[in-house]
Parts: C-alpha cells; sequence; structure tokens
C-alpha cells in the first residue's frame, strides 16, 4: 500500500470510529483570488479550473506593477492543481511563486507545496511524504476531506528559503492547531529540511500519543463490542450506537433513536426514566412504502431504537412498565434493541412484543463482533 492509500485508510478509520477525532466540513466552491508580494510590486492571480467533463484546469498569472501604476503580465500558465491551490506566496522580484494545497483537499496528493520560477516554471511539486516522516503525517489533525498541517508559512528573510509552519499533532482545532514546528525548503531546489528545535521535538512526542490512542481505537473498532465497565454516558453512547451499527440486519443500516439511563441517584436518572415515555408513548410507526419517486433530500423514516443503561435492571423494569400504559400494536414495524440481563429478556420480549415491536435483547455480558461490511469498507 502506498503512502496515499494508506493515509487515506487511516482517515476512513478513524471517521468511524467514536473518537471525536475526525469531523466533517464543507468547502464553497473556489473564486478568482489574488495574492500580493511583500513589496506589492508583484500580484499573482489564480483562477480556478471549471468542473465536469472537458473543463479546463487552474491557471495562474503573475503581474508587475509598472511605474506609471499599470500591471503588466510576467507569465501566465496551468497550475498544477486540480481545481485551485488554497493559499499562495510571492516573492519580492517575482523571483517564485509558491502554491499551497488542493481546494477541498488540504494535505493530499502530490501537490501539497508547489514552487514557480521566475519564468513560471515548476521548481518543485512536494507532497507531505517528501517533507515529513510517515509518523508526523498519520498524527496530524485532520477532518473528512483534508490533513489539517499547515499555519502561516513565509519566505525567510534571505528570499532563498521557504519557512513551512507545521502542525504540532495533538491539537484539537483544525484551523488554528496551538503550536507548530517549521520546515525549511530551499526554493531554487525544493528541497526540504525539518528545524530540530524544541517544536520538533514536542511534535515527536505528540505525534507517538495520538499514534498510540489511534491503534488503540483500531483494536476496538476491529475486535469484539463489550460492554462499557464504568458509569459513563459518553461510553454508554458510543456502546450503544456500536450495538446497532453491527447487528442491524441490512447495511449501511439507516438511522436510529435511543436512550440511555443514568445510574440512581444521579439527578438526571428520573429524567431518563420519563424519556422512555416520551420515546415509546410519541413514536408512530414507520411508512411501510416509500414513494416511487422521492425527492432527493427524502430519508427514510427512523424505524429503530436502542435502549442501554449501566443500570439495566432499572431501566427493564421501566421499559416494561411504560410499554403496560401503550396499545397493542402501537409499535407495530418497530425494531426495538435493548441492552439487559439475559432473566429479563423474556419479559421484555412479551411486554414490547404485544407493542408489536421486534425485540432485540443484547446480552452486555456477550461481545459482539465487528460486521464484515464496515472491514471491508476500511480495506480489511
Amino acid at each position: 500500500m502506498n503512502a496515499s492509500k494508506r493515509l487515506l485508510a487511516v482517515m476512513l478509520l478513524l471517521l468511524a470510529c467514536s473518537s471525536g477525532r475526525v469531523v466533517a466540513d464543507t468547502w464553497p466552491l473556489p473564486e478568482t483570488a489574488v495574492y500580493a508580494s511583500a513589496d506589492a510590486r508583484f500580484r499573482f492571480i489564480v483562477v480556478p479550473g471549471g468542473f465536469g467533463a472537458g473543463a479546463s484546469g487552474p491557471s495562474g498569472t503573475l503581474e508587475r506593477q509598472t511605474n506609471d501604476g499599470q500591471w503588466r503580465t510576467v507569465w501566465r500558465i496551468s497550475l498544477v492543481n486540480r481545481d485551485a491551490p488554497v493559499e499562495a506566496l510571492v516573492a519580492d522580484q517575482g523571483e517564485f511563486v509558491v502554491t499551497f494545497d488542493n481546494w477541498h483537499s488540504r494535505g493530499i496528493g502530490d501537490d501539497v507545496v508547489v514552487i514557480y520560477d521566475v519564468r513560471g516554471n515548476v521548481i518543485a511539486s512536494l507532497g507531505l511524504g517528501d517533507m515529513l516522516p510517515a509518523s508526523i503525517i498519520e498524527a496530524l489533525p485532520r477532518s473528512s476531506s483534508s490533513i489539517w498541517w499547515g499555519g502561516e508559512h513565509r519566505f525567510d528573510a534571505n528570499g532563498k528559503d521557504l519557512m513551512l509552519a507545521v502542525a504540532v499533532p495533538g491539537s484539537t482545532r483544525l484551523s488554528r492547531p496551538d503550536r507548530y514546528f517549521h520546515v525549511r525548503v530551499t526554493l531554487a531546489s525544493g528541497k526540504a529540511r525539518i528545524i530540530r528545535d524544541a517544536d520538533w521535538t514536542l511534535a515527536l512526542a505528540t505525534s507517538a500519543r495520538v499514534l498510540a490512542r489511534q491503534q488503540q481505537q483500531r483494536a476496538a473498532f476491529e475486535g469484539p463490542l463489550r460492554a462499557p465497565a464504568i458509569d459513563s454516558r459518553r461510553a454508554w453512547r458510543d456502546y450503544s450506537r456500536e450495538v446497532f451499527l453491527r447487528m442491524a440486519p441490512a447495511w449501511p443500516p439507516g438511522r436510529f433513536e435511543r436512550l440511555l439511563v443514568r445510574l440512581p441517584p444521579d439527578q438526571d436518572y428520573m429524567g431518563d426514566v420519563r424519556s422512555i415515555r416520551g420515546l415509546l408513548g410519541y413514536t408512530r410507526p414507520p411508512r411501510r412504502h416509500w414513494p416511487e419517486s422521492r425527492p432527493s433530500q427524502w430519508r427514510a423514516p427512523i424505524a429503530t431504537m436502542v435502549f442501554a443503561s449501566p443500570a439495566r435492571a432499572a431501566l427493564a423494569d421501566a421499559l416494561v412498565e411504560e410499554a403496560a400504559t401503550l396499545g397493542a400494536g402501537s409499535l407495530s414495524g418497530w425494531r426495538v434493541y435493548i441492552v439487559c440481563e439475559p432473566r429479563d429478556a423474556g419479559r421484555l420480549r412479551m411486554a414490547l412484543g404485544r407493542l408489536g415491536a421486534d425485540v432485540v435483547a443484547v446480552d452486555p455480558n456477550q461481545p459482539i463482533p465487528q460486521r464484515s461490511e464496515r472491514m471491508a469498507g476500511l480495506g480489511g
């Protein structure tokens, strides 16, 4: 597996895990952008590429301001990027232009940093793997589309080097990490070398911790699912979600409602119990027949509930009690997963079965294997 495919697999893995490290993001369409040199005598104009079959790629035009205030074209080229770069820097005297990243996909590809010379020729086109070790790349913060690696890049005072600001792994913020280390790139050759200072030492240490956490998450994702041993609402929310994703009969499994009941004497315990009545009582049977032609935004109705709690006996009692207040068949067409002790499974099936629900009793003492479809989606 090459580096780009390995990175993609890691991104997909983290999306599947419940750690929250990977978040969704959205990008607007790229627009024409203008970047000026520090002395304001040169400007670089980026025109994004078009979309669809046969569309042209992005273009870049370097212009110089003359003594009479007019702008004259120095060179115009097709850029290496697919749609548009995200940012660009222009050196004084127009000697170099550097573009950064690809629109919609920061940090992805072999053109994360592209250096153009005074005539618009490509000096170097670099991917993250050309500048950083794999352990750092895999630990960098990321979203569903991008690796958020960069900060405020600049030219060195000598005008011959590019100073890249690279995020120290471990930050919870994407666009503004807590700290950066630096990579010096020689503009004339594209050769990159890491500045090995205190920030770099910190980056090595934090990347090791991030990678260890990722390995733990992967082991938990691939391994059998076990009920949490602690009274943690977050842990039980993650567990109930995994119960549904691993046990749903179809893949992808659609949507579901869930309710967690905290341990008494938690001040929210009775509120959780009362919510059972709300969830069961206000539930409506799902639509059994989809329209032949439905709008693109139409979503399949929710027809699944998951109940879980570290207070499993209290949850079972509350479910049986509330089910007795509802009419027969009121949950017809619904599938209900209940994390319960085996001794309570029979009465729960009877109580909710009277309402027409398909009841799945989940024994918290029995590990649930990962489903093959999810493993296949990660490349095994």
